[in-house]
């Protein structure tokens, strides 16, 4: 599967869950409002909000800098029109774009994102690309999950004999800080639908699922963790002239 069909699978996942996500997200919510407990003090900024969904901090950047000029996207034109909707803003922009090859010309003096770099396909190389597109002084801030997530599911399908479908998770640039959030499910079913409901469910590409195996997988979760699961998240930020 080509990078232009695997992202427009995910578009598609989330775009389908636009109307529902505010009530399936709530983990992303709380990482959104703690990334913005990190937002520099600026006046007047250029803005870019890679990933914006439904507006979980967006509607922090519209508060933090109301004279800012703001840019905000998603890959999901539903979920461009849901945040729109949310968080009208007179001087702010909405527009659909691949946060990872911005359609965009620089000279920002932030750029945000929350929980969507580890839907990049290079994040590492992504983030830096970003970079490039801040003014001298700017600076990139994001949040996103990080390479320890989810060991305990890793764990069982290894023992199942499954690879993992989840999309693959990196070491990142510029972690001033991160949390390891155990989240206890009624059981297995109810993991994969918390990663199922807001769209992140996508699986990576070329991932085919065997049934039986990942039933005993499940099995394995509730049995050894009692469906208790580790959401590792880390926050960044990387400056133009770091």
């Amino acid at each position: 599967m080509s990078s232009a069909e695997q992202k427009a699978r995910i578009a598609s996942s989330f775009g389908a869950r636009a109307n529902t996500y505010d009530g399936t997200a709530k983990l992303q919510r709380d990482i959104a409002d703690l990334l913005a407990t990190h937002l520099p003090d600026m006046y007047w900024p250029r803005v870019l909000e890679i990933g914006a969904g439904t507006g979980f901090l967006t509607r922090h950047l519209f508060a933090r800098y109301p004279q800012g000029r703001h840019l905000i996207t998603d890959i999901a034109p539903e979920m461009v029109d849901a945040c729109h909707r949310n968080h009208p803003h007179a001087a702010a922009q909405f527009a659909v774009m691949d946060g990872e090859s911005p359609s965009v010309e620089g000279g920002f003096d932030l750029i945000a994102s929350s929980m969507a770099v580890q839907w990049f396909d290079d994040p590492h190389s992504g983030l830096e690309r970003l970079r490039a597109f801040l003014n001298p002084e700017g600076m990139v801030l994001y949040a996103a999950l990080g390479h320890d997530s989810f060991r305990e599911w890793d764990a069982c399908l290894q023992e199942a004999g499954l690879d993992s479908g989840l999309t693959a998770r990196h070491e990142l640039p510029g972690v001033f800080t991160e949390s390891r959030i155990a989240v206890k499910y009624d059981n297995a079913r109810a993991f994969l639908k918390a990663l199922r409901d807001p769209g992140s469910g996508t699986p990576r590409p070329g991932y085919k699922s065997q049934s039986f195996s990942l039933r005993r997988a499940c099995r394995l979760l509730e049995e050894r963790y009692g469906a208790e699961v580790t959401w590792h998240v880390v926050y960044g930020t990387l400056c133009h002239n770091a």
